[in-house]
């Protein structure tokens, strides 16, 4: 997992100790997206808060599609596709129909729903799935590009979180990023005040492919 190694002292015989130095190697150039244009894949179990993310997406410049799991089977638009579930099938079929239309993301995204006062365990549990589904596709499929999970009110400044089923899917971001390092781009959490979707971070995070994999906007 390194591409370069080197021993101090060098002279490794005349030392009583030895410390290794070690870079990581760098991640693959298949996973750059700065040099594309960028077209998103919007995943969520939100449609309303998922066509304010595409809308907010197309003004900035960028072309996206949207795949939701409720509300697109009868009001659906041209760029919006219906997942039936949260399986990695559902996501797979998705990516299969968007290769018949030419459309290739750079990133893919998933939105955490809104908060749910009545029920936020079951909320978590679907974005969860959602996110581990997504993943799973990425890793069979070998895909080109990253999952990147945008959450808000993850954390609070005052170390307590306000929605506590996107503090959840940020959990499991975190267990992600260890496991799926080259797959999951990066976790995105935004402010619970800020209603509207801020693309210019998240663009700004994609197109650095930074190394930073957690990041609060504030």
């Amino acid at each position: 997992g390194f591409d370069h190694t080197a021993a101090a002292p060098e002279n490794v015989e005349a030392a009583g100790q030895t410390v290794l130095l070690a870079r990581a190697a760098q991640q693959s150039s298949a996973l750059s997206v700065s040099n594309r244009k960028a077209r998103w894949l919007i995943c969520t179990h939100d449609v309303r808060r998922g066509r304010e993310a595409a809308a907010a997406c197309a003004r900035a410049g960028i072309d996206v599609r949207l795949a939701a799991t409720s509300g697109t089977d009868t009001q659906r638009r041209s760029d919006e596709y219906a997942l039936p579930g949260s399986g990695s099938a559902d996501i797979a079929a998705v990516l299969t129909q968007l290769q018949t239309s030419d459309f290739e993301p750079t990133a893919l995204v998933l939105l955490a729903a809104e908060h749910d006062a009545d029920d936020p365990v079951a909320t978590a549990s679907k974005d969860c799935l959602l996110a581990t589904a997504a993943l799973k596709v990425l890793a069979d499929t070998d895909a080109r590009f990253r999952l990147w999970v945008v959450t808000h009110g993850a954390h609070a400044e005052s170390g307590r979180s306000n929605h506590f089923e996107h503090a959840a899917l940020w959990g499991w971001g975190r267990v992600a990023s260890l496991e799926q390092p080259e797959r999951l781009g990066a976790l995105l959490d935004l402010d619970a005040d800020i209603v509207d979707f801020d693309v210019a971070q998240l663009r700004a995070a994609i197109d650095s492919a930074s190394v930073e994999d957690q990041i609060a906007v504030r």
